[in-house]
């Protein structure tokens, strides 16, 4: 088995789970993003309405207030508390991040909504909350656990609503499972059961069966969402994940050169079946488009094209984040469009038109410098956890290229947070801290600074000096 890291301050590995925590977040964000209702209610193109969107952006969203505001009690009630760990701030991507959230702030002051930007910065303020009060209680182990079992209880959640509905139905042509969100978060959220689930099966000692039984079942309705994004995310996640993990093995070589070998013998032997092939895997068995409308990523090549537009009338600071899409804009956008649009469909380009080049660059930078940090730490340690933060954080990086987390935020932008919270403000483990320490004694040491010729070489003895 991988061994296991211990933190400093961590509990120890026997102690019970903090159920309580689990639940009481599980419960808030159920209230603030899911509806029981939603695969009976939702339309057949899986869009809500302009009105619900004009709606939402004049007035907000009560549900999704009350739940984001409970999260953020909740974060105030563990900082009240005792049993946390010490918040710190640790290198260059905490101050990266005090930076971007200063700038989000200071966005109120040149938005064309100030109300609207107010109710969106209330809503990345709990969530920075709550996400900075769960390191300071939970170990690294217990949030691999949480986002296991918090993202099963939505899946059983979603099971259970439509076979109630009678919605369940995935041998119909157009059929999407959704359950309680909409299918493409629902992707999302069987990516997290799996990654969490893969994690839990290399670092857990007890209930083995249930974290591989779980994460099989959780593929499979991945799949059924036929959610092309949240497929390619996970895709490109987990891989990344095996290779830091297995990368050194030679079973693992010898699987890849394997199915490199196949894949290159079915593509000489079979291109014309391959063709039909990968149209229909690119559609993923969905009819409501043909293959020219998958290439276009769904309508948002053009999307991206006419957001871009407004980007450059102001490229510095943006138009104040979430205060682009007033009602008039998505009137104006969705007539253009031909689709109800009250989003950036991509997290880069909704920081762009929200907080200008000055806020999409230090938003990559934090995504990127975090991603480079997680693999650091595996090397150091071999702990597969942190590995799995670096999937958590490609799985918003890549799903964040056609979906807009930030602007509309769901668990997948809450565990972002957590992971750059854990990350950016928490002490290293010990063996990291021996490492860096180690690093920094060789790095100023004075054999070093010879190499770097800033001081002459020391004469040899017997020589004259």
């Amino acid at each position: 088995m991988t061994p296991v890291v211990s933190f400093p301050g961590d509990p120890p590995a026997e102690r019970r789970l903090p159920w309580l925590v689990f639940l009481l977040l599980t419960v808030a964000f159920f209230i603030a993003l899911h509806d029981p209702m939603r695969s009976y209610s939702i339309q057949d193109d899986y869009l809500p309405s302009e009105d619900t969107l004009e709606k939402h952006a004049s007035e907000g969203n009560a549900k999704r207030q009350v739940g984001f505001l409970m999260v953020g009690g909740i974060g105030a009630l563990i900082f009240l508390g005792s049993n946390r760990r010490p918040l710190e701030m640790h290198g260059f991507l905490s101050f990266l991040i005090v930076f971007f959230m200063a700038w989000i702030t200071l966005s109120i002051t040149w938005a064309d909504q100030p109300a609207l930007t107010g109710r969106r910065l209330i809503v990345i303020a709990t969530l920075a909350t709550g996400a900075l009060a769960v390191v300071t209680r939970m170990s690294l182990r217990e949030l691999v656990l949480f986002v296991f079992f918090s993202s099963l209880a939505y899946l059983l959640a979603g099971i259970a609503a439509e076979i109630a509905l009678g919605t369940f139905r995935p041998t119909l042509e157009r059929y999407r499972f959704a359950g309680t969100i909409h299918p493409n978060n629902q992707g999302v959220n069987c990516s997290l059961i799996l990654l969490s689930g893969v994690t839990a099966l290399l670092t857990e000692k007890r209930w083995r069966s249930l974290y591989g039984s779980v994460s099989l079942l959780a593929l499979v309705f991945l799949i059924l969402t036929k959610s092309r994004t949240s497929l390619l995310s996970f895709v490109v996640a987990f891989g990344i994940f095996a290779i830091i993990v297995f990368g050194n093995s030679r079973h693992f070589t010898y699987a890849c050169c394997l199915g490199i070998t196949a894949m290159l013998t079915v593509l000489l032997l079979a291109s014309d079946a391959l063709s039909k092939l990968v149209a229909g895997t690119i559609l993923l068995g969905r009819t409501d488009q043909d293959i020219s409308g998958a290439m276009t990523l769904t309508g948002r090549l053009p999307l991206w094209q006419n957001l871009l537009e407004y980007a450059a009338r102001r490229p510095i600071q943006g138009y104040g984040y979430g205060s682009f899409f007033t009602v008039e804009h998505i009137q104006e956008i969705s007539a253009r469009q031909g689709w109800p649009i009250a989003e950036c469909h991509s997290v880069f380009l909704e920081v762009l038109l929200g907080l200008g080049i000055v806020g999409v660059s230090a938003y990559a930078l934090i995504q990127f410098l975090g991603l480079a940090r997680t693999v650091s730490y595996y090397r150091v340690t071999r702990d597969p956890r942190y590995a799995f933060l670096g999937g958590l954080l490609l799985l918003g990086i890549v799903g964040g290229l056609a979906e807009s987390t930030l602007l509309v935020p769901t668990m997948q932008t809450f565990v972002q947070f957590v992971t750059l919270a854990q990350l950016a403000f928490q002490a290293p483990a010990e063996a990291i801290q021996r490492h860096l320490d180690s690093a920094d004694r060789r790095k100023f040491s004075a054999p070093a600074v010879h190499r770097l010729h800033l001081l002459p070489k020391p004469a040899s003895p017997g020589e004259p000096s």
